[in-house]
């Protein structure tokens, strides 16, 4: 994330146009779950011919959409942190804390990727009951989401490194180069 003050480098324009995409997609597809949702509705109530694949769709999209969207709130740092260890340290140090905790939420990432596609793969034989699609493309929605997580994590560390740019010196966060990061600053 940039400060105001300073104009966006290569690696924001970067992750913000991943994120522009990813925003995108996870538009259409919560429409689409909007849409067989509601033609559902339409037909059970209206036509008295329910889709027996409709809920199935919907389900399958909303594993999507979790995890598309565990990548943009990952991008937009809304997921947990402890704020407190980082309100105990000084500006110039509070950078590479941040940086030194992407080390093991990038190797819960790896690995997420490898066992999820572990799990497309090994299900891929088998039929959804309702759509008849294999069971490889539901599975994919966890390594695809962490595909992405792990994209805005390297992407944003390298943002750290050459550039010495984070979420954890935007002005909301921070008073001054010297002083410790405090709740009065919020």
């Amino acid at each position: 994330m940039q400060n105001p003050t300073t104009s966006p480098n290569k690696i924001e324009k970067t992750l913000d146009a991943v994120n522009m995409v990813l925003n995108a997609f996870l538009a259409l597809l919560v429409f689409g779950i909007f849409f067989v949702l509601l033609l559902q509705v339409c037909m059970r109530y209206f036509l008295a011919m329910p889709l027996y694949w409709a809920e199935e769709a919907a389900k399958y999209l909303m594993i999507y959409v979790t995890s598309v969207g565990a990548a943009t709130a990952y991008r937009h740092y809304a997921h947990p942190r402890l704020m407190i260890v980082i309100a105990m340290i000084p500006r110039k140090h509070a950078i590479w804390y941040d940086f030194v905790l992407r080390l093991p939420v990038a190797v819960f990432f790896i690995y997420l990727i490898y066992i999820g596609w572990g799990y497309a793969l090994a299900n891929e034989w088998m039929m959804t009951p309702g759509l008849q699609i294999s069971f490889f493309w539901p599975f994919l929605a966890i390594p695809f989401g962490a595909c992405f997580v792990l994209l805005y994590l390297i992407l944003d560390s390298i943002n750290i490194l050459f550039f010495h740019r984070s979420w954890i010196l935007e002005p909301e966060f921070l008073v001054s180069d010297d002083d410790p990061i405090s709740e009065t600053q919020k």
